[in-house]
């Protein structure tokens, strides 16, 4: 990745990647999203939670059908260098703004709910284009340069981010932003997932799941990006492994170089 990208990034902080994923993918995905909402809506009405069903699935993680995405999961040498770190997933889910209803999403909000005495991006958004993302569909809001500390961001200077579907859209979760609202009902699908430095604590144990159900990561990228290598250990025996390899690895936080 040219360092002309990533010092844009860090300036802006955002960065648009035309038509990564293909559409013969991207008519797979859309099957699985749909399929996975539905069941989503069901899990959020039984909790008594259904002004969010069927719009948002969160750490849609768990089904193995996303599990062998991680994989697929691009530009991933773009987020290494970002991150400046082996990245993985903090939460993972799929989503449908074609609902007129207004959600938290719709309002201007950050991600990252922590701050830390460094200019250095720690915690990424990833905006997966399933559908194609246009004014009219709803495609999201991004305040440039947020991310910096702006002590007050202008409604002027915010910019609405459209792209044909297969485009991937990341930014720094400390940008402010917010979903567009869909004016024609149609469908804007998308993958949304938050990647970090493997040091920080994820918002749902990935790798305990994939271990307890014994499901298979297809690829060491996938295990990096699934948390498989930096699981806190549980016991003795994890702690004191009698080969010396550890189950966290300290490789993964060598910092990449720009």
């Amino acid at each position: 990745m040219a360092n002309t990208t990533v010092n844009q990034f860090r300036l802006d902080g955002y960065c648009l990647f035309p038509e990564v994923y293909s559409p013969t993918l991207l008519a797979k995905l859309r099957t699985l999203i749909d399929m996975d909402l539905d069941e989503w809506a069901k899990i959020m009405s039984d909790r008594g939670r259904s002004k969010e069903s069927g719009v948002v699935a969160h750490h849609a993680l768990i089904k193995q059908h996303w599990i062998d995405f991680m994989d697929l999961l691009e530009p991933y040498g773009f987020y290494s260098q970002v991150l400046n770190s082996a990245p993985v997933v903090s939460a993972f889910g799929v989503l449908d703004n074609c609902k007129t209803e207004s959600i938290y999403v719709h309002a201007n909000h950050i991600d990252q709910r922590f701050q830390l005495s460094t200019s250095e991006t720690i915690m990424l958004n990833i905006l997966i284009f399933v559908d194609e993302f246009t004014v009219d569909t709803g495609a999201t809001w991004l305040y440039p340069g947020s991310h910096r500390g702006l002590k007050q961001v202008e409604d002027e200077s915010a910019i609405q981010v459209v792209g044909s579907a297969g485009s991937v859209l990341a930014w720094d979760s400390r940008l402010l932003h917010r979903a567009g609202e869909n004016l024609n009902g149609q469908h804007r699908r998308a993958i949304s997932l938050m990647l970090t430095r493997p040091w920080l604590k994820p918002q749902f144990d990935y790798s305990y799941f994939v271990i307890r159900n014994s499901m298979q990561p297809t690829s060491d990228k996938a295990a990096q990006l699934l948390g498989l290598k930096s699981r806190i250990p549980k016991t003795l025996e994890e702690w004191y492994p009698i080969d010396g390899n550890r189950i966290y690895d300290s490789h993964q936080d060598d910092w990449i170089a720009e």
